[in-house]
């Protein structure tokens, strides 16, 4: 491998990291600011079923999507649920009694839809990469 090779490698490598990590947080403060602002305020035979149906298959699949940005998914994307799930289980936990069922249903059901999208991201072999 020559230099200019090394370099563009090296180089793709960092803007990879440099996109997925601000994409990851966008992406995850979206949907939990959708559950939280949006879809928590509607009636729950409304809500339950729009996010039962539709909800999980948008939610993993932008996660997922995104999750295959980085280079080295096993560490980014499991570094990434670690701090997730410390944040959001200590948010959650702080925020249970004082919000509606609706709320903590939708809530948990989009945290464990984040947390499949991230585990399959980083646990995906794709055809391109060399066994």
């Amino acid at each position: 491998m020559n230099l200019n090779e090394r370099f563009k490698k090296s180089f793709l490598w960092v803007i990879r990291w440099v996109v997925f990590l601000p994409a990851i947080l966008v992406i995850t403060s979206l949907w939990q600011f959708f559950i939280q602002n949006y879809l928590s305020n509607w009636t729950w035979w409304s809500a339950i079923p729009l996010w039962t149906f539709f909800g999980p298959i948008f939610c993993i699949g932008t996660v997922y999507g995104v999750g295959l940005i980085c280079p080295n998914r096993k560490i980014g994307n499991f570094l990434f649920l670690g701090i997730f799930l410390v944040g959001e289980g200590v948010d959650f936990y702080q925020e249970i009694f004082m919000s509606t069922a609706l709320l903590n249903i939708l809530r948990g059901w989009s945290d464990i839809c984040i947390i499949i999208g991230l585990v399959s991201a980083a646990l995906v072999k794709l055809d391109s990469e060399k066994t």
